[in-house]
């Protein structure tokens, strides 16, 4: 329950669960109630009436109300007419409810409606019908609406009373497990700016390409856990409805932030854990930029992290989106930074290390961790190089094809080996490290880095 006011919450008798009035003289303008196992919703008619003084016939002061996780939900006003001057209304994972609450698609002054995530029992969506009195216009003020369905959903469209929301700027539709295209009546959102579209596995069309072109204002599609329609609209080898969508601005998958249990291999496993405990010295801005630690034997290791590498395009949001990632260790968490690949043809990563920092005489490694997403890499046909450049020129070079690498789980690419110099001197001794592919000009996706690791070779 939200603290923000006092509630006046009642429970009728031989009742366990619990009921809200909200008298008018209370004059808050937002309600929010979450995660309440209780909360059976507002007082039925009968009770209410009972509470309500005689000039009370409004809830014209409430703004927003945003009800989340309620499952025992079932009870609302018998009409929502009266609240004039909503204009935020969620209603999502009440596991209870059949149906929402009449007038909601007359209210006035909504703008952002979020429902869905409903009883089971249900299997097909209660979208609120168009049948109102005259003078009474559908919706006419929403601008944000996001859906929510749940597993057992049997629809496999969307209802048809989607279509008359033709001011509708930002529309998201997740959960839908049965859905398989979207309808061509899309093409009357007329003023529909971003689509979002998440967990709909069996989802593979959009739309005709001549519904799509009358979607003028669209400029973002962002698609989440949705594999087929992913690779049906990837830019390099989604040829049934990349056409569809090329015009747009960004078409993309909306990634999560990236969080330590994405899967490593033991030896991974060993040496985080490592780092970890014998941290000895971190490079710390707004986010981490580099690590150092010693390894049982003594000798200096080091983890570049991103922002310490040069990286193509990397501050262009067209190309690659920069995701936050917790790095624990023995002196507290911190966070960084990982860039995760929307789209480029130019491939570039660069980084360096002063030898001067490390062990003499020692032979080191360098790696780059990096990881391939299941559902989202692609144009990765052509092998990547792999430069090592020592200071007196020398290049190491090779290439290893990403595309037949292990997918959703951190991998170590290994760049290649130097010694360093058993005695300091004067010369220079700044090796470089790289990753590239710039011939084949296909658009490539799908990838995270975590780093660039400098460790002494096994």
């Amino acid at each position: 329950m939200s603290q923000q006011s006092p509630r006046r919450f009642m429970k009728p008798p031989m009742c366990e669960h619990l009921f809200l009035f909200v008298p008018s003289t209370m004059k808050s303008k937002t309600l929010v109630v979450r995660d309440c196992k209780e909360f059976a919703g507002f007082l039925p008619d009968d009770e209410e009436q009972q509470h309500r003084q005689p000039d009370d016939t409004s809830n014209n002061f409430l703004s927003k109300i945003e009800i989340l996780r309620c499952p025992s939900l079932t009870f609302f006003p018998a009409d929502l007419r009266g609240f004039i001057s909503l204009t935020y209304l969620a209603i999502e994972g009440c596991e209870s409810l059949k149906s929402l609450p009449d007038g909601i698609q007359y209210l006035p002054a909504l703008q952002t409606l979020i429902i869905g995530g409903f009883s089971e029992d249900l299997i097909s969506f209660p979208f609120p019908a168009a049948t109102g009195s005259d003078g009474e216009q559908y919706f006419i003020s929403l601008r944000e609406l996001k859906i929510c369905g749940w597993p057992t959903l049997l629809d496999d469209v969307l209802p048809d009373q989607l279509q008359l929301l033709t001011s509708l700027e930002l529309l998201s539709i997740k959960d839908f497990p049965c859905l398989l295209g979207l309808p061509e009546w899309f093409g009357e959102l007329s003023s529909l700016q971003t689509l979002g579209i998440e967990c709909c596995s069996r989802l593979k069309y959009l739309p005709s390409e001549e519904q799509m072109l009358r979607l003028t204002s669209l400029e973002v599609l962002n698609i989440r856990d949705c594999p087929l329609l992913l690779k049906r609209c990837c830019r390099c080898c989604g040829k049934e409805e990349w056409h569809k969508v090329a015009r747009l601005k960004q078409v993309g998958r909306s990634s999560p932030l990236v969080d330590d249990e994405i899967t490593r291999d033991a030896a991974m496993n060993e040496e985080l854990l490592e780092r970890r405990r014998r941290l000895i010295c971190i490079n710390p801005s707004i986010f981490y930029i580099q690590k150092c630690w010693i390894d049982i034997s003594g000798r200096y290791c080091f983890m570049l992290f991103p922002r310490s590498l040069y990286i193509e395009w990397g501050q262009d949001t067209r190309y690659w989106r920069w995701l936050s990632k917790i790095e624990p260790s023995a002196s507290g968490d911190g966070e960084i930074e990982v860039p995760s690949l929307i789209q480029v043809s130019w491939l570039h990563v660069e980084g360096k290390i002063d030898m001067s920092k490390l062990n003499p005489g020692v032979n080191y490694e360098v790696v780059f961790v990096v990881m391939m997403f299941e559902e989202w890499s692609c144009g990765w046909g052509t092998p990547v190089n792999l430069w090592l450049v020592l200071p007196n020129g020398q290049k190491l070079v090779q290439k290893v094809s990403l595309e037949t690498m292990p997918k959703s789980k951190w991998i170590e690419i290994h760049v290649g080996d130097f010694e360093t110099p058993q005695q300091p001197g004067d010369e220079e001794r700044i090796v470089h490290f790289m990753m590239f592919e710039h011939v084949d000009q296909l658009w490539k996706r799908g990838f995270v880095i975590e780093g660039a690791i400098v460790r002494p070779k096994k």
